[in-house]
This record gives C-alpha cells, structure tokens and sequence, in this order.
C-alpha cells in the first residue's frame, strides 16, 4: 500500500503484508490449519498505520512497530454431527518504532471454541471462541473462517 502528498495524503509512507494459509484435512472429522502473517512499514506513518499482532486474544493494534509478525495455528475436531470443538493458539512479535514508549515485544495468545455446520454444500461454520492473551481474556463471535 501505497500513501503520500501526492495522492493528497498528508504523510509519505508505503505498507507492506504478506501472508501465507495452510489447510490440512487428513480425514474429514479433522482440521488442521495454520497461518504465517508478517507486516512492515517504511516512511513516515501516523500511529494507527504502524503494523500490529493480529491474533485472537490480542487487542487490536495493542502491539505496534515498524515490523510485525505472527504464527497461528487451529485444530478442529467433528465431535458429534454438525457440532466441531475448536483449539487455537499463536505467537506474535513486533520491533520497537520511534515514537513508542515501549520496546520490541513478544506475546503468546491461545483459546478454545466450538462450531455448528450451518451449509455443509458451503462448508459454513459458525460458532463461539474463548481466547487469552497476557492481559485479558476475550470472546469472538465467529462465521466462516478467520483466517
């Protein structure tokens, strides 16, 4: 992404994230899935464009810095018809950025949930997550995929 004066922005600045999916099935009452997300930013970016740890559990753009990355993994289990269990975890680090008080940073988040098949042509899944990050627990109220 691409910001600047000449596109009538107020600051200079490009962004850039790169993201990689794996899904794996290994029989059909069994899902594994994982995601890599890494994000930078280089210029001169307001705050609230800084990259951040996207994962659940984590407050949104909690974590800042000039770079941010995070693994993720999900597994998902058929326990009984249409209803799946859910188990999640993940990691995330960002560097320092000027301006921002504190340091690179390192956090941990993970969680549970469940899922009820509302299509099964579409594969759509709907459900409730619990997840904990260092701070403070939270909950998702989940439709489809989130990653």
């Amino acid at each position: 992404m691409f910001l600047g004066s000449w596109l009538g922005g107020d600051n200079d600045f490009e962004r850039y994230t790169g993201t990689a999916r794996f899904y794996w099935d290994p029989s059909p009452r069994f899902v594994l899935a994982a995601r890599l997300q890494g994000q930078g930013v280089s210029g001169d970016p307001p705050f609230y464009a800084l990259p951040f740890i996207s994962l659940k559990g984590i407050p949104v753009m909690r974590y800042q810095g000039e770079t941010a990355a995070s693994v993720d993994g999900e597994v998902r289990w058929n326990v009984w018809k249409r209803w799946w269990v859910v188990a999640f975890a993940g990691a995330g680090w960002t560097d320092d950025a000027p301006g921002l008080s504190k340091e690179g940073e390192s956090v941990n988040a993970g969680g549970f949930g469940f899922r009820y098949l509302l299509a099964r042509r579409l594969g759509l899944q709907a459900g409730i997550d619990v997840a904990k990050g260092p701070e403070e627990y939270a909950i998702y109220v989940v439709a489809g995929s989130l990653f």
